[in-house]
């Protein structure tokens, strides 16, 4: 089974526009260059894998579930996929090797 969803992450203030260095100033406008929202995007992909070595009935079939995340940003800080990870495993029981964050790497984006 495979599950997507989409959400619009454009921020609604003005902010630091990330990868300008040279700015001196917010970004200008929340509106897009070209009219493209920031976006984060997930899917969750959940398989089943037989494990016919396994004698126990109740074991035979394991579930496998991994989560990928694209986030519309040049990247976050380290405490901030810390705290998904964390959120993850307290609250869904996920482990950090089954969630994959990614970043479009825009410089329209948010520091």
């Amino acid at each position: 089974h495979i599950y997507t969803d989409r959400r619009d992450i454009t921020p609604t203030t003005l902010l630091w526009q990330a990868g300008f260095s040279s700015r001196n100033h917010t970004a200008e406008s929340i509106e897009s260059k070209y009219g493209i929202p920031l976006h984060a995007t997930i899917a969750v992909i959940q398989g089943s894998l037989e494990n016919t070595l396994e004698p126990n009935p109740l074991v035979h079939l394991r579930k496998e579930i991994v989560i990928l995340v694209s986030l519309d940003l040049i990247g976050v800080h380290r405490r901030f996929t810390n705290h998904v990870f964390r959120e993850a495993e307290q609250r869904f029981g996920l482990s950090r090797e089954q969630i994959v964050l990614c970043f479009s790497h825009t410089h329209s984006g948010p520091i």
